[in-house]
């Protein structure tokens, strides 16, 4: 894919092309490498962009990386795939006569000791059922499961994983903390909101959104409101999605902006206009002292200062082969990597 000139943008420090599309969602980073699912999983060298390996054919539904291994879901089960080679290393095991009949697993994430997953399968005269599933990364046998509520879509399962705790929305579109022990709900939250962002924590706070009061901070501990960020002027109106680091939450206000509110008081410490609406689906991703920004297709990449809020480089490809479709965004900490159709891009971060 072409790299349309101007914007002040550096030149990328490497770009890898697949045979087949990648979401969204279909990137994972771990031990120097990006594993991108498209048409097969393949491990790419974060530094180089060189192919570490390339793994088998696979019809994959998003990727998390955790424990050694890379999982991936599919249309009926979860494999975990080596990440030093590629070779298929881990299945979930199953205790009974037969194994469950999953009409679709997706791969949320994973920490070093469970794999965590959502399942889509039958249940009995109840018909389909989802469940939130943990499955151990040693045996891979389930650690636990909670069935979620009616009305959750199968690909709108939020979430976030840190602390020993696991955050997501249900189908009522209500947050819930549980112990990534057992499974154990600490506490629930209704949002008042119809739809959901993704669940992010700084480790005190966990920040969603509040209706369409704005974007509220829930102590992490009860689930209580802490804080509400509102809309400037104090109007009514949706968030976006929206990142939290170093005491500052970076997000989306609902229009052709960025912002940065602080996490302790919900000030607002700067604002960035934007040629384009921001993602729906994609957080800003904050790599050292730059936030990325991204829209879909010919919207491209762009960098902006986190300390003001100035815009420092915009990144686009050329009008005439990028697809209209949301880039999936990635970091290892020091590289922003940017994917678009079949393309993936590695991004400095300054």
């Amino acid at each position: 894919m072409a790299v349309q000139p101007g914007g002040g943008a550096p030149d990328p420090l490497w770009s890898y092309t697949s045979k087949a599309d990648f979401g969204s969602s279909n990137l994972a980073v771990a031990g120097g490498r990006v594993y991108v699912v498209s048409d097969r999983l393949t491990a790419v060298d974060a530094a180089t962009g060189a192919v570490a390996w390339n793994g088998e054919y696979i019809d994959g539904l998003l990727a998390a990386a955790g424990g050694g291994l890379v999982f991936v879901g599919s249309p009926n089960s979860l494999t975990g795939y080596d990440q030093a080679t590629g070779k298929s290393a881990w299945r979930p095991r199953y205790s009974g006569p037969s194994s469950p009949s999953y009409s679709l697993v997706q791969a949320l994430c994973a920490d070093d000791e469970l794999a965590y997953g959502i399942t889509w399968g039958q249940n009995g005269l109840n018909g389909q059922a989802t469940k939130l599933v943990a499955w151990s990364i040693e045996s891979g046998v389930e650690s636990w499961s909670q069935e979620l509520r009616p009305g959750q879509q199968r690909y709108g399962v939020q979430h976030g994983l840190r602390d020993g705790r696991i955050y997501h929305n249900d189908g009522q579109f209500t947050i819930i903390a549980r112990s990534t022990k057992d499974g154990q709900q600490l506490w629930s939250t209704p949002t008042g909101a119809d739809f959901a962002i993704t669940p992010v924590t700084d480790g005190d706070r966990l920040y969603c959104l509040a209706g369409k009061d704005g974007l509220q901070a829930l102590s992490t501990a009860t689930g209580s409101r802490q804080l509400l960020i509102r809309q400037k002027g104090g109007a009514d109106g949706s968030f976006g999605q929206v990142t939290a680091v170093n005491g500052v939450v970076y997000g989306f206000p609902g229009d052709q902006s960025v912002c940065a509110w602080s996490a302790k008081t919900g000030e607002q410490l700067w604002e960035c206009p934007l040629p384009f609406r921001p993602s729906d689906v994609n957080q800003p991703v904050l790599v050292q002292n730059t936030l990325f920004v991204v829209g879909t297709g010919i919207d491209g990449v762009t960098a902006v200062d986190a300390g003001s809020g100035a815009i420092r480089w915009r990144f686009r490809t050329d009008p005439l082969s990028s697809p209209s479709e949301e880039w999936a965004l990635t970091t290892d900490g020091r590289r922003l990597f940017a994917g678009l159709g079949t393309t993936l891009f590695a991004l400095p971060a300054s």
